[in-house]
């Protein structure tokens, strides 16, 4: 009976030292991954910016081919079809500066592309990978087209205001052609223009944006910083000459709640 005690005893402690390794182990799993994981967010964070400047480097060469084949001109944020603009009709709707590079792109050029809720594949450059939502509709995009340089509305009866020729810009290396934008707090994308629309610095506090010469950069409100959120205040830009900044707006912040910072 002695015997039979004394191994049953070393048989419990032998299974609650056991226990307490397995425990021991967790804690140790838990504090690696808590060390870890803010490691791999940035990493994570890091491979989304350099496939946004990626997708931003192929609408670059994108815009060229199209001004090649349209007059030296970049497309206008949006060309009617009708006088009416029939902004929902799927074959006669608007023409976005984003359909219009699709065939640029290898993107669908035919079918019902041109209503305003056209659904894009999938696998798209006009979405940055960082976004918070899905974006479903063409209308809705990660970025931002700098209207005031390359027009507006084109409409049957008015043409585009502020547009003109690529060459033109005096200074390509200092004028946006788009940029990481944001509609509103609730969505975090861009009703495909800049102007009206603010700059979203969703990559580690820094926005990406394409300039005229090709080139992507990675900046923040010191570069990006669009006053009363109006885009010609942003230097080389509406009449290609350097503007001031205006007074009175803090450079990244935002009056609605939105903070688009990770």
């Amino acid at each position: 009976m002695f015997s039979s005690f004394r191994t049953h005893t070393r048989g419990t402690a032998r299974r609650l030292f056991t226990l307490i390794e397995l425990l021991v182990v967790i804690a140790i799993i838990a504090i690696l991954a808590s060390m870890l994981l803010p490691a791999l967010n940035k990493a994570k964070r890091k491979a989304q910016a350099i496939t946004c400047i990626s997708q931003q480097k192929q609408l670059g060469m994108a815009f060229p081919q199209y001004a090649n084949d349209y007059d030296d001109y970049y497309p206008c944020r949006q060309q009617y079809q009708t006088t009416s603009g029939d902004l929902f009709d799927t074959a006669k709707g608007p023409i976005a500066w984003t359909t219009a590079l699709h065939g640029y792109l290898g993107l669908p050029t035919s079918g019902n592309i041109y209503s305003f809720w056209y659904a894009p594949p999938k696998k798209n450059p006009f979405r940055c990978p960082s976004l918070l939502t899905e974006v479903k509709e063409i209308y809705y995009t990660a970025y931002g087209y700098n209207v005031a340089l390359f027009g507006e509305d084109d409409k049957i009866t008015t043409p585009a205001a502020h547009r003109q020729q690529i060459s033109s810009v005096r200074q390509p290396s200092c004028s946006l052609v788009l940029a990481d934008a944001y509609t509103g707090p609730n969505r975090g994308v861009s009703n495909y223009s800049i102007g009206g629309n603010n700059v979203s610095y969703r990559h580690s506090r820094k926005a990406n944006g394409l300039f005229c010469d090709g080139h992507v950069q990675a900046a923040g409100s010191e570069l990006f910083y669009l006053a009363y959120y109006w885009i010609p205040y942003f230097p080389y830009n509406l009449k290609n000459k350097a503007t001031a900044f205006a007074t009175g707006a803090a450079k990244g912040t935002y009056t609605d709640g939105y903070y688009p910072y990770d």
